[in-house]
């Protein structure tokens, strides 16, 4: 059997915050973990840009 590559986390958002995101998610066609996720990935990968300009 394999492991899952992935990690569980409970993240509690305010009431109108997760309204919001799951309103984003249906107009998207995505469940709100997954536009969750997107957001995260996206602000990780905009991170690390900025990072790399500040070494250079």
């Amino acid at each position: 059997m394999k492991k899952d590559a992935r990690e569980r986390f409970t993240l509690r958002l305010p009431t109108t915050l997760f309204s919001k995101l799951q309103v984003n998610g249906e107009e998207l066609g995505v469940s709100t973990n997954a536009l969750i996720l997107q957001i995260l990935w996206d602000w990780m990968e905009h991170k690390e840009n900025e990072d790399l300009k500040i070494e250079r």
